[in-house]
């Protein structure tokens, strides 16, 4: 069975309840890449009973892959708008935190952003 969004390239740089979001895509085929501040992300401990990951970041942070990327550094910054290039769609919401200037990857203007490279 082909499933729906094989070959979308998902950044996912969500978090909170905007989870979801990227846990629907990836289980409807989509190749979803979830980017964490160093650290983690906050969700991760959310109602957590002990130092391990909460339920709703064990509910939903399933089937994508994941990356730590650092947006207070060029390098950070750098990798971000690599992978934002390579990307089909970006997820973004709730609070990334580590990020010392609001994200700006041409999300809301993407006939400003580069070509997507393969």
């Amino acid at each position: 069975m082909t499933e729906a969004l094989a070959g979308i390239r998902v950044l996912d740089l969500s978090a909170g309840q905007a989870l979801i979001t990227g846990n629907m895509l990836a289980k409807l085929g989509a190749d979803v890449v979830m980017v964490e501040s160093p650290g983690g992300s906050p969700t991760r401990r959310y109602r957590a009973r002990d130092e391990r990951n909460g339920f709703v970041w064990q509910s939903l942070a399933t089937a994508r892959r994941g990356i730590t990327c650092n947006l207070a550094s060029d390098e950070g910054n750098g990798l971000l708008g690599r992978l934002s290039q390579k990307a089909d769609i970006i997820v973004t919401g709730g609070d990334f935190s580590g990020a010392s200037t609001p994200i700006d990857i041409g999300v809301l203007a993407p006939e400003k952003s580069p070509p997507r490279s393969e």
